[in-house]
């Protein structure tokens, strides 16, 4: 279940990264290509590599609406999911959602139910079968998941079309993002990082995220760490 929660907040945090300069989001310098290039009928089907500052740009999909969205502070995605890893294969049901310095997942799957909120400086992750709670400091430890994540190695590496849907692709630490889109609306993300293949397919993505989901049950039992 870490590993999963791992692989989810790269996920994410590889979008949220680039929210604070989401001014930066037109590739101006792949547009003006020689003529021939753009009389060709097949721009989208080409890999487009960013040689300037890479880390601080984003393909003109992802730019767009969801990284406005994500800037606004306030969002939710809904989304099923199958992570393979170590031969294992996981399936899941995934809302995630932010609210100002409020995050949360909640997972659902075969046998499983699992909720991970942060708030106030705090973690908590909750398992609902057990009834059990985990709390513990946003920590200074390196091998959090949040520390593991660096943003200085994203890299836009380029788009193209694969089964009739645009895509978007980022190299990440230790693997990549293929972000699809269905015309400008997000519709799938594909990621290999740490050994984990995820597929995501996107359900739902609001601007609207209530207050319920960041609850922390009462009448279960609580580890502090």
């Amino acid at each position: 279940m870490k590993k999963m929660l791992s692989v989810l907040l790269i996920i994410f945090l590889t979008i949220t990264a680039f929210t604070g300069c989401g001014s930066k989001t037109e590739p101006a310098e792949i547009e003006p290509a020689p003529a021939e290039t753009q009389e060709a009928t097949e721009p989208d089907t080409e890999p487009e590599t960013t040689t300037e500052s890479p880390s601080e740009e984003l393909g003109p999909k992802l730019s767009g609406a969801i990284v406005d969205l994500m800037k606004s502070g306030t969002y939710l995605m809904k989304y099923k999911t199958t992570m393979e890893f170590e031969g294992k294969s996981m399936e899941a049901d995934v809302t995630f959602a932010v609210d100002g310095d409020k995050t949360v997942s909640v997972n659902k799957g075969d046998g499983f139910e699992s909720t991970m909120i942060m708030r106030d400086d705090r973690m908590y992750m909750i398992d609902h079968s057990q009834k059990m709670i985990m709390e513990m400091a946003i920590p200074e430890d390196p091998d959090a998941v949040v520390e593991k994540v660096d943003t200085t190695a994203i890299t836009f590496v380029g788009r193209g079309v694969e089964d009739g849907l645009d895509y978007e692709e980022y190299s990440i630490m230790n693997g990549t993002i293929r972000y699809y889109f269905d015309k400008n609306e997000l519709v799938k993300i594909v990621s290999t990082t740490e050994g984990v293949t995820s597929t995501m397919t996107i359900e739902e993505i609001s601007d609207t995220v209530s207050d319920d989901l960041f609850e922390i049950p009462t009448d279960y039992q609580k580890i502090n760490i």
